[in-house]
């Protein structure tokens, strides 16, 4: 006896890939917020209603997409700097590992992705400086958690700078891993111009190498010196927390010394000393 499977199940699976993979190429053609509705549900060949039932609407459609690739990379992403944990090198060094464990999941194409990697990539670097709130919610929500734990890990290793210049060179291992993942092709062009060939056959190695880059950037010397609040904020967050309660500080004699306990009293004091300046020759010119 055979058993056949259910068409409906086939059929409901088949609808929402086919609604996402054609949402994919539209985003990236046009945009979030050049996506119409009506288009999706065009090109994709299905009615307005599969839309919102499958995905509630066109955010859930962005979300559903992120989701299908964020959260097996995000995985690979935590077990990578769980991994880092386990090993104690030198400050260069450590930097170098732990920004390739950070960066190498999303800038390789790994067999495993339910969609071709390169599209999303290219659709995520796009999106990121998309400043609609649909979208910023859905990046935001997809890599907040990772992102901070990487930052605060990468922090503690780059203790010789500011907040201010960690902060701008952060920003600029983002830049370098989007733009890595986008490939228009300049780097190339300007290699051809020098008689270069740029090769990126061997995504690996070119992540060792940003890596690389990136690691030495990190923790080249400070340009500025940290400020005295981060100083006392650092110095403030290495110290055991003590369980005996903080002596009151002596008041100051300036402090200490009491003032007049009635108006009438303030009021005689003021006139006396109006008396003794109008016998002293009054104001001065």
């Amino acid at each position: 006896m055979t058993t056949k499977t259910p068409k409906k199940a086939s059929t409901t699976q088949s609808t929402q890939e086919r609604i996402l993979t054609v949402a994919e190429q539209l985003f990236l053609r046009y945009g979030f917020k050049g996506v119409s509705m009506r288009l999706l549900t065009r090109e994709s060949k299905v009615n307005l209603s599969a839309v919102h039932y499958h995905f509630g609407g066109m955010e859930g459609v962005l979300r559903t997409i992120f989701e299908r690739h964020v959260v097996s990379l995000n995985q690979e992403r935590h077990e990578r700097l769980d991994a880092f944990l386990t090993d104690s090198q030198a400050p260069l060094a450590s930097a170098e590992r732990l920004i390739e464990a950070y960066i190498l999941p999303s800038l390789r194409n790994p067999a495993s992705a339910k969609a071709p990697r390169g599209t999303f990539a290219r659709l995520q670097a796009q999106l990121s400086v998309d400043p609609s709130p649909e979208v910023r919610r859905v990046i935001d929500g997809g890599y907040d958690e990772i992102g901070t734990r990487f930052a605060k890990m990468l922090r503690k290793i780059c203790s010789h700078l500011s907040d201010r210049e960690f902060l701008w060179r952060l920003h600029c291992i983002y830049g370098s891993m989007f733009y890595a993942q986008v490939d228009t092709g300049r780097t190339q062009k300007i290699g051809g111009f020098m008689n270069m060939k740029f090769d990126q056959a061997d995504r690996e190695e070119g992540i060792r190498m940003i890596a690389a880059f990136l690691a030495a950037g990190m923790m080249a010397p400070a340009t500025a010196p940290v400020g005295k609040d981060e100083k006392r904020v650092d110095q403030e967050a290495d110290k055991p927390v003590s369980d005996k309660p903080v002596a009151a500080k002596p008041s100051s004699a300036k402090s200490a010394a009491p003032r007049s306990a009635t108006p009438k009293a303030r009021t005689s004091r003021r006139k006396s000393a109006a008396t003794a300046a109008s016998s002293d020759g009054g104001s001065q010119a």
